[in-house]
């Protein structure tokens, strides 16, 4: 639990049976890698800049990855690698997430234990638009699909990782900060921590006789590179889309649509404003645009990235904003235009699995998915033309947002892209 002091404070916690207290190897902080960040931070919000410097010094973990509420702890259901102090209880705003710290959890044998027993069904195809090369097809344990499919180590967090999400985030903040004045509805990251290499050896000797051999080979690789912490602010408990605990629409069921909007707003559902999560969404994505980042590039398609419903959060925000890419890192127009048209198609997907449920593909849905794809690329469109107006864009974006004079213009300029 923390000892509640004055907001000027540094805030000190203490172990209990549900917290204990840690020391790890500081890797990254926002004071000396954004500076600029920190300063904005101690003056938008003290209290979590005091908060922060009381983490420097000693880093609280929970003993167990279970959902709990531990004021001011709380990790919800389905957080399994993320929990969250309240900053509030100090005086500041929102929570401070920290993530990857189920390592020292003490069920963490039952935790890949249950890896171990589930089954995913994995399928990839590689190939050109007009010939398959390859297509597989395989069931596999959720415990190997995280190494073999993924590239990471079932219940870690590589420091490579942890580094990858602070610089995405940083600079992603800072490029917002400059134009809006304030910090993005995303991740605004704190500190980085490399735990010792106890916790390594914790972890192989746990997952090595679990593990397939191929992914065994894999995980006793990318363990070189070590496993870490992230610690990052957020404006509120970022509750994902993706742990919304509502039935799906199914009219024959007798769950209609209307019926899942008026569900939404009421109180057992935290009195949801699906339009208005919808506009905050649309919103955020024009500004990430304008400020001159893709919410996800082609590396990553088996990763995730902020836009999928298990980052969407219900506050209008994203989390897990690795899958940023900054425009100027794109070097050609065809690059650019997939980058765009993959992230209103994945936009278009969470915004249907919000207003229809997390298993929102259907025969119904499929036949209006154009038109919901449309409808994303027109409002983003406008918003970005709105953002264009206000100060400066990256031209090939505009250019690949406008509409030319005539239909064949718009299937010319995209046959020339994609079939010369």
């Amino acid at each position: 639990m923390i000892t509640v002091m004055e907001a000027s404070a540094v805030p000190s916690f203490v172990e209990d049976s549900v917290v204990k207290l840690t020391q790890p190897q500081l890797v990254w902080d926002v004071a000396t890698e954004a500076p600029e960040l920190a300063q904005a931070l101690a003056e938008r919000d003290p209290a979590v800049a005091a908060l922060c410097a009381s983490l420097r010094k000693s880093l609280p973990v929970l003993r167990h990855n279970l959902e709990i509420v531990h004021p001011p702890f709380v990790r919800p259901s389905g957080h399994h690698r993320c929990f969250y102090i309240d900053a509030t209880v100090g005086g500041g705003k929102g929570v401070v997430a920290v993530k990857g710290t189920e390592v020292h959890a003490e069920n963490f044998p039952d935790w890949m234990k249950q890896q171990q027993q589930s089954r995913v069904h994995v399928e990839g195809t590689v190939g050109s638009l007009s010939h398959t090369v390859t297509e597989s097809r395989a069931e596999m344990r959720g415990i190997d699909k995280w190494p073999v499919v993924e590239g990471k180590v079932p219940g870690g967090y590589l420091t490579h990782e942890a580094l990858g999400d602070a610089k995405a985030a940083a600079a992603f903040q800072r490029a917002y900060y400059a134009r809006y004045g304030e910090p993005a509805r995303a991740p605004f990251p704190l500190l980085v921590f490399r735990w010792p290499d106890e916790a390594r050896r914790r972890v192989w000797d746990e997952l090595a006789p679990r593990l397939a051999d191929r992914a065994r080979g894999i995980v006793e690789r990318l363990l070189q590179d070590g496993l870490a912490c992230y610690v990052y602010h957020y404006p509120t408990l970022p509750l994902r889309l993706a742990h919304l605990r509502m039935k799906d629409v199914n009219v024959s069921a007798g769950l209609t649509y209307p019926g899942r909007v008026e569900a939404l707003s009421s109180a057992k559902f935290g009195q949801l404003d699906v339009g208005a999560i919808i506009d905050r969404w649309l919103e955020l994505v024009a500004r990430m645009l304008a400020v001159g980042f893709f919410p996800k590039d082609a590396g990553s398609t088996v990763t995730g990235d902020c836009l999928q419903f298990q980052n969407a959060v219900l506050d209008g925000g994203f989390a897990d904003v690795e899958s940023l890419i900054a425009m100027e890192r794109i070097g050609d127009e065809r690059e650019l235009h997939d980058a765009l048209v993959r992230s209103v198609q994945e936009l278009t997907a969470t915004v249907c699995r919000l207003l229809l449920g997390l298993s929102a593909p259907s025969r119904e849905l499929r036949d209006r998915m154009p038109e919901m794809f449309t409808f994303v690329w027109n409002d983003l469109a406008r918003r970005v033309a709105d953002e264009a107006k206000r100060g400066s864009i990256d031209a090939r974006l505009t250019a690949a947002l406008s509409e030319p004079r005539s239909l064949f213009a718009q299937l010319d300029r995209v046959f020339r892209l994609f079939f010369c």
